[in-house]
């Protein structure tokens, strides 16, 4: 049949069902990036692969929450895991320096400070293998109160985190070098 009286076949439940299903997505991605773009801290849009196969139980924080831990709590410390080089040329304030590879030899000088506070530990975004590995030291020597700040000291940055340079804060085995 052809003309005005032909007939045209329906969709069917189920082409129906595809294609409302098909809009409500398209909705729901325009209304996750309308609403990202108004947060005042927007959500990472995405981290390195690799960070998505972390074994530690740490809290993940972003960087305006580590910021906010920062600025609020008393019993906290922050531990950078990065080699020391990067870690002389900037670090949160007060952090301290605790390179994986140096875990073991650093720990006994480390554990009165760690002991009862909240640690965050962090690291290079790009690398976030350093930070669980020593995440992971943490939980297995009785450490609870654990956080990861997976964005690293980039994320730290961008998020307008202060800084201080220099060694106040480098751990040997016999205690701190430098100043602190």
């Amino acid at each position: 049949m052809s003309g005005p009286r032909a007939r045209h076949r329906p969709i069917g439940r189920l082409g129906r069902g595809l294609v409302e299903a098909g809009v409500l997505a398209a909705a729901a991605a325009l209304l996750a990036a309308g609403l990202q773009t108004m947060r005042t801290s927007p959500l990472p849009m995405r981290l390195p692969g690799s960070a998505w196969s972390l074994e530690s139980k740490a809290l993940w924080v972003s960087p305006s929450d580590a910021r906010n831990l920062y600025d609020t709590e008393n019993d906290l410390l922050f531990i950078d895991v990065r080699p020391r080089e990067s870690y002389l040329e900037g670090h949160v304030p007060g952090a301290v320096s605790v390179p994986p590879e140096r875990f073991d030899a650093l720990y006994g000088s480390l554990e009165p400070w760690a002991e009862g506070r909240r640690l965050v530990v962090y690291g290079s975004a790009d690398l976030p293998s350093s930070v669980d590995e020593v995440l992971i030291q943490l939980e297995r020597l009785g450490h609870g109160s654990l956080a990861c700040l997976p964005a690293g000291w980039d994320g730290w940055r961008r998020a307008g985190g202060s800084a201080e340079e220099g060694d106040d804060m480098i751990l040997t085995e016999d205690g701190w070098d430098g100043d602190g």
